[in-house]
């Protein structure tokens, strides 16, 4: 009689590479990287609250990109998918939509930008030139006989009006003096600083005292009848 009995072959395991192993541990890295920023921008808002009022007062030195609402809005909708991930119990893929929701959200925020800006510089409370009739406008005070920052009727690149012969040099020394690559206005940048900007606290709270503290002086200085709105 012919054996009819089958021996099972044992396939064997196909070897996990080397790059597979090194790229799910540097997904993983950056993943954590992100919760870390994330949680490290949300202490730092609570350590160093900014008002919407303030944020109305809010000078930028670097391009504002002004994403914010739109950050705000893909944000919620992702943090809202991650919900519902999570209540139909896809758990990893549920926490990996939050955490994106989250980064969105923190990198868009113009307030989140500007406690970064306090360090780098290139955001502040207040003016950087309190002469000029922008300044005045921004602030809501009477301009008066002040010079604008622009050249009038003058357009240079991308139809951006020219800066004016007064200011330009002095906008010059503003930037070198802040140094940076990268704005702080740049969705991501403040956010993905946070983990070292949180041990800059104290640095980050004294600055925006003091950008404060200039700004009442300024409002003070002026007369009675100029303040009034």
């Amino acid at each position: 009689m012919r054996d009819t009995t089958q021996t099972s072959v044992v396939q064997p395991s196909k070897p996990i590479s080397i790059p597979s192993i090194l790229g799910r541990a540097l997904l993983v890295l950056l993943l954590l990287y992100l919760v870390a920023c994330s949680v490290a921008s949300i202490w730092i808002a609570m350590e160093v609250p900014i008002s919407e009022t303030e944020m109305l007062d809010v000078s930028f030195l670097a391009h504002r990109f002004g994403l914010q609402y739109h950050g705000m809005m893909a944000g919620a909708v992702i943090l809202a998918f991650g919900v519902m991930q999570l209540a139909t119990r896809r758990i990893l893929p549920g926490l990996l939509f939050l955490v994106v929701g989250c980064y969105v959200s923190l990198a868009t925020s113009e307030v989140h930008a500007l406690r970064q800006g306090l360090l780098s510089g290139d955001m502040r409370i207040g003016c950087y030139v309190y002469e000029s009739m922008e300044c005045r406008k921004m602030l809501d005070l009477p301009v008066g006989d002040t010079k604008s920052i622009y050249k009038a009727g003058e357009r240079g690149r991308g139809g951006r009006p020219e800066y004016a012969d007064w200011y330009a040099p002095l906008r010059d020394q503003l930037k070198a003096s802040v140094g940076i690559a990268f704005p702080s206005t740049l969705p991501g940048v403040a956010l993905l600083k946070s983990p070292i900007s949180l041990f800059r606290l104290d640095e980050m709270k004294a600055t925006l005292e003091a950008q404060r503290q200039e700004l009442a002086n300024f409002r003070a200085s002026l007369p009675p009848a100029a303040t009034t709105k």
